[in-house]
C-alpha cells in the first residue's frame, strides 16, 4: 500500500515538474484585436467591399481571388486599414497538437501577405520569395473554422524572410481606396 502511494506521489510530482518546465498548468488564450474594425460585406476582383461603401484593394494586388475560404475567415470580424494602406484581419488559429497549451488563438494577419503566401489572387510583388515554404495546398488548409497553426507560423516566416523592395505604385496602385466619389 505504501509503495503504491509513493509511486503515485512520484508520478504526480514528475507530472507537475514536466508541466512547469515544458508547458503550462492551464490552457492559455492568445486573442489579438483590431483597432477600429470596419465590416466587410464581401469582395470582388477590384477589392474588399466595406460596409461604409468603400472598396479597398489589397497592397500589391491587381485582382482578389473569386473564392477564398481563408479570406472569408480573415474578414468575418471586419478589417483594420492602416495609414499606409495595409489591410489587417483576424483569423482563428487551430492548434492541432494535444500537447499545445494554446486552446484559443485569434491572430492578426496582413491580408495581402496571407493571400500571397497561399498564392491566391493576382498580385505583382518584386520582393524575394522564400523557396522552402510548405506546399500551397497545405498553406490554404482550414480546420474547424480556423487556419492551421503550422500554416500561420509559416506565414510569419514568409513575411519576415522576404525582401522589402516596394511594389511600384504605377504597376499595381497598392493600398488604393476607391469610393463612389473618386472612381472613374
Amino acid at each position: 500500500k505504501q509503495i503504491a502511494l509513493v509511486t503515485a506521489g512520484l508520478a504526480i510530482a514528475f507530472s507537475a515538474f514536466c508541466m512547469l518546465i515544458f508547458g503550462y498548468p492551464f490552457p492559455i488564450s492568445i486573442v489579438e484585436k483590431l483597432d477600429d474594425p470596419i465590416a466587410v460585406k464581401g469582395w470582388a476582383a477590384e477589392g474588399l467591399n466595406l460596409a461604409d461603401g468603400r472598396t479597398v484593394q489589397l497592397a500589391g494586388f491587381t485582382a482578389l481571388p473569386e473564392k477564398s475560404e481563408l479570406l472569408s475567415l480573415a474578414t468575418k470580424r471586419g478589417v483594420e486599414i492602416a495609414d499606409d494602406g495595409t489591410v489587417t484581419g483576424l483569423i482563428s488559429i487551430f492548434h492541432k497538437c494535444g500537447n499545445d497549451p494554446v486552446k484559443k488563438h485569434i491572430a492578426r494577419v496582413d491580408l495581402s501577405e496571407m493571400l500571397m503566401y497561399t498564392e491566391q489572387g493576382e498580385y505583382v510583388d518584386n520582393r524575394v520569395m522564400p523557396q522552402y515554404i510548405t506546399p500551397v495546398d497545405y498553406r490554404k488548409q482550414c480546420l474547424f473554422d480556423g487556419w492551421s497553426n503550422t500554416a500561420h507560423y509559416g506565414l510569419e516566416r514568409f513575411s519576415n524572410q522576404r525582401g522589402t523592395v516596394a511594389v511600384p505604385e504605377s504597376v499595381s496602385n497598392p493600398g488604393a481606396i476607391r469610393t463612389a466619389d473618386n472612381e472613374g
